[in-house]
């Protein structure tokens, strides 16, 4: 499972994956293993049409 931000994308890697044993010894190591939370970033308020539009011939002129 990944969650992108912007160009960064975070992957939620498998406890399971480092641990160097027999498989029933895996489950009893990572029973009550946590898993990070990443918040996301705040999303940022929405630019009106005159906004966008003066951005927009902004960009063309340039």
């Amino acid at each position: 499972m990944a969650e992108q931000v912007a160009r960064i994308k975070f992957f939620r890697l498998n406890p399971r994956a480092a641990f160097d044993g027999p498989a029933v010894a895996q489950v009893e190591a990572v029973k009550d293993a946590r898993f990070p939370v990443v918040p996301a970033p705040q999303k940022a308020p929405a630019r009106t049409r005159k906004q966008a539009m003066t951005a927009h011939k902004e960009a063309r002129a340039s």
